[in-house]
């Protein structure tokens, strides 16, 4: 006789595991013959041939995403006349996890404080085997989107940050992005690569944009852009969390003129202008000229702290 089997997983075994048929379940026909040897009853779907059928809960009706067929494997052991015959059923759960890209400004760089962000901020995100954007817009406190189903393998994201809050911060992505490679076990832990080995806290930033890759793009090495970024990983309820930080330090202009005492520009003077951090007392030479008006120094990349000025 023909027997037929309707097959559901109720709840996966953890918050990292996606269960792919909570919507549907697993139609099986078996064939019994006399001699109890099994036989599973074919049916050809969407041009390839299973010996199942994924049908949708709300109405029985079969399912059109064909791509969750990848996740059932179903397969029959016929076993001598004193061993009972096995059919076997095995459903595999993909994992999923996060990605949480934040601008703050210099000093909020932990990958643990989910409060601070840089409103107004553009960021985007792209995943290398995946033509669009991840994500793409303003910064917000919680801005972090889910990777869902994803199977076990190696994944590459590239992030940039596309315009600043105001003009006051420097965007140290400008012309840049950030590169990070991240390992997905198939327990859904995930960890960041250096070289094929974990470490996670480890990135790399290369000239160019984050949506157009290139293999010419120049990796960056000047630890002034480097020092602002910061990356990890993270989990919760065994969900991992990849996390990005990009610290905005600030920018600002210093303006030196010389006038006589009707406040008109005097021509011909020359500045020499010095600062040097007061723990520090090296002294570096910013502009030496001579003015015809405003003298405009933009002092940018400026971390927070006291710095002291030398006019002559």
């Amino acid at each position: 006789d023909t027997y037929t089997y309707k097959i559901n997983e109720v709840t996966p075994a953890g918050d990292q595991y996606v269960n792919v048929l909570k919507d549907c379940y697993i139609e099986l026909k078996v064939t019994v013959s006399p001699s109890g040897q099994l036989s599973l009853v074919n049916k050809e779907i969407n041009g390839k041939t299973y010996s199942f059928t994924l049908k949708n809960k709300s109405d029985d009706s079969e399912v059109t995403d064909y791509s969750l067929y990848d996740y059932v494997f179903i397969s029959v052991d016929n076993k001598t006349n004193t061993i009972k015959s096995i059919i076997s059923t095995k459903i595999i759960n993909p994992v999923q996890y996060n990605v949480d890209m934040r601008v703050t400004e210099k000093g909020f760089n932990s990958i643990n404080d989910n409060t601070a962000v840089l409103p107004n901020t553009g960021i985007k995100i792209y995943r290398a085997d995946d033509t669009n954007a991840k994500y793409e817009g303003n910064v917000e406190i919680d801005n972090e989107f889910n990777e869902s189903p994803i199977k076990e393998g190696t994944y590459t994201y590239y992030f940039g940050q596309t315009s600043k809050a105001s003009e006051k911060y420097f965007n140290p992505l400008e012309g840049k992005y950030i590169k990070i490679v991240a390992k997905v076990n198939g327990d859904g832990r995930v960890a960041l690569l250096n070289s094929g080995n974990e470490d996670n806290g480890y990135f790399e930033v290369y000239t160019g944009d984050a949506s157009q890759i290139h293999a010419s793009d120049k990796k960056v090495t000047d630890n002034e852009i480097l020092k602002n970024i910061h990356v990890g990983v993270s989990i919760v309820n065994n969900v991992s969390t990849i996390k990005v930080v990009v610290e905005n330090p600030i920018q600002y202009e210093l303006d030196i003129n010389s006038v006589d005492t009707s406040n008109n520009f005097l021509k011909g003077v020359k500045f020499t202008v010095n600062r040097g951090k007061e723990e520090l007392f090296e002294e570096q030479s910013l502009f030496e000229n001579y003015a015809t008006e405003d003298v405009e120094i933009t002092e940018s990349p400026r971390d927070p702290d006291t710095y002291t000025y030398y006019i002559t």
